[in-house]
């Protein structure tokens, strides 16, 4: 537990930014609530905040418990959300039609007694296991179950063009659907012209 600890609290300070701004803005009873909570339920919240910097953070140290939810967590993001300003958190895909990977970080090497090998002698369940059952269980929010599947240029195609409808259908913000459609595309995602050429038209009959 102390080492969980201690990694939620260098992710804190992170999103505070940094050791400087912690020691000015630091939250002691926020954090005796965010070092015990799954990960991915904190990834949940920060996405419905509009927090792009938490949920970046939450990518990059957190990754094998929140990367396999992805789609899922940024579809829990504010339709009303411009997607321009979470573009570095949307998916893409590289010239081989590969998904493109989220590069991780750690905040620290590995101790000893959290290899696998000893996690199972000792019967330590895996944090991304409990994260995840956790908030499925615990939480409505089909949306996670939907999209908690390894991702693949058809998966990340399909996010895409359902995403977009879902914004459009429930803000009303054409523009919106149509940047991310856009995004996506520029991301190296595929299929996605007939809807973008549908939203152009909308668009020019909305806003022009």
């Amino acid at each position: 537990k102390l080492l969980v600890y201690l990694d939620r609290l260098n992710t804190y300070q992170a999103i505070l930014g940094g050791p400087n701004e912690a020691d000015e803005h630091f939250d002691h009873k926020f954090f005796s609530d965010f070092r015990s909570e799954s990960l991915l339920e904190a990834a949940v919240g920060y996405a419905r905040d509009g927090d792009w910097r938490a949920l970046e953070i939450l990518f990059t140290y957190h990754g094998d418990v929140i990367l396999p939810y992805r789609l899922g967590v940024l579809s829990n993001i504010p339709e009303t959300c411009p997607p321009e300003i979470y573009r570095k958190l949307l998916p893409g895909l590289l010239a081989g039609g590969e998904v493109e990977s989220w590069r991780q970080e750690s905040h620290r090497e590995k101790d000893w007694v959290e290899s696998l090998t000893v996690r199972r002698l000792c019967s330590i369940p895996l944090e991304s296991t409990d994260d995840a059952c956790t908030l499925i269980e615990d939480q409505e929010n089909d949306v996670l179950n939907k999209y908690h599947s390894p991702l693949s240029s058809v998966v990340v195609q399909m996010w895409y063009i359902e995403r977009a409808t879902e914004i459009e259908q429930f803000s009303g913000q054409v523009d919106s659907a149509l940047s991310l459609m856009e995004i996506g595309r520029e991301k190296g995602v595929e299929k996605l012209d007939t809807l973008i050429h549908d939203f152009n038209t909308l668009y020019t009959l909305v806003y022009l």
